[in-house]
């Protein structure tokens, strides 16, 4: 008699979700952008409009920035974005 060979589980890495030891900081995983948190910084839209803020948070899809003259942040989907000087 043969026995069929029952296939093992797959592990997270051959699900395609990365294991804990490829994690990287916040800063290093956000790239330059990171390294710019409670920086003034200018962000330039695709319509043409610039705005001046001060970095305070950011995530994968959005920026939150502090700008003079208002009372709560303002949350910037990335995808709006031109550009950042």
């Amino acid at each position: 008699m043969k026995q069929e060979k029952i296939p093992a589980r797959r592990n997270d890495e051959q699900k395609g979700i990365p294991s804990k030891k490829h994690l990287l900081k916040e800063s290093q995983a956000m790239g330059p952008l990171g390294q710019k948190k409670d920086q003034k910084i200018k962000v330039a839209f695709l319509d043409g409009k610039v705005m001046v803020g001060t970095l305070i948070q950011l995530t994968k899809y959005e920026l939150v920035l502090e700008v003079e003259g208002k009372e709560r942040p303002i949350v910037v989907f990335k995808h709006a974005v031109k550009y950042l000087y």
